[in-house]
């Protein structure tokens, strides 16, 4: 895919040595193993990572994720559930500056 593709683009290119399903097990993987993890930052913000992790920027320039938020129509006027829906939406909107950047 696009990584790949930007990696040739270096020069390099990697060697998959596993697949998991999501962020937190790729992450309790590279903790236990030699192996790194592609993990975006603004995941890392909430999580409670170890001197064993170091966090680094990707040496090339990464393609942007869409965050979408899905509820049934019923709860649009819910204040409740609008409530979270900002939370959420706010979360989703941090700066890159106030990513981690460096070691961790």
């Amino acid at each position: 895919g696009s990584v790949d593709d930007a990696l040739a683009e270096l020069g390099t290119k990697r060697k998959i040595a596993s697949v998991v399903p999501g962020f937190p097990t790729a992450l309790s993987v590279a903790v236990a193993s030699d192996l790194i993890a592609m993990i975006p930052a603004l995941y890392l913000l909430n999580q409670q990572v170890t001197d064993q992790v170091q966090v680094f920027e990707l040496p090339f320039k990464s393609r942007l994720i869409t965050v979408s938020q899905m509820w049934h129509p019923r709860m649009e006027r819910d204040p409740a559930h609008r409530w979270l829906r900002e939370q959420i939406l706010a979360i989703c909107r941090v700066k890159k500056s106030d990513m981690i950047k460096g070691p961790v």
